[in-house]
């Protein structure tokens, strides 16, 4: 049996190229299932909607609106 695609340089994927797989090999990334077990350091849950009047400043919030004229 072949080996397995996932122990496959990262610098073999295309769009990488060995300059990418550089800033890769930084992160600790190497081969295609370090990069498939990278997990997130932190999560955002951008899923509450705000409106604009329960805005504060400095925060971080996620609003929806509505365009209802372009010039």
């Amino acid at each position: 049996m072949g080996k397995d695609a996932s122990d496959h340089p990262i610098e073999y994927v295309k769009g990488i190229g060995p300059q990418r797989a550089k800033l890769f090999s930084r992160a600790g990334i190497k081969t295609i299932r370090d990069a498939l077990y990278s997990l997130p350091y932190r999560y955002e849950d951008r899923t509450e909607l705000k409106k604009i009047a329960q805005l504060r400043p400095g925060g971080v919030e996620t609003v929806q609106g509505k365009i209802v004229f372009a010039n």
